[in-house]
């Protein structure tokens, strides 16, 4: 039973924030932009990454990072 309860705890996780892979080229800036609307939200996807993000201008290609919803 503990197992369906965290179970649903992770799912629950996953509905509210999207995963993406970093492709060559990428910058968080960018990416903030194409998927949250505005570049300077960079910061909140640095904020949920900080374990992967040592320094927000090196980011490397097949890096997962989460991304927040965006925000209307």
């Amino acid at each position: 039973r503990s197992t369906l309860s965290s179970s649903s705890a992770a799912s629950d996780v996953y509905k509210r924030q999207t995963l993406i892979i970093v492709q060559k080229g990428d910058a968080l800036w960018n990416i903030a932009y194409q998927r949250l609307g505005l570049g300077n939200r960079y910061i909140d996807i640095v904020e949920l990454n900080k374990d992967k993000i040592k320094n927000p201008d090196l980011i490397y290609p097949k890096q997962l990072f989460i991304i927040p919803n965006k925000i209307n």
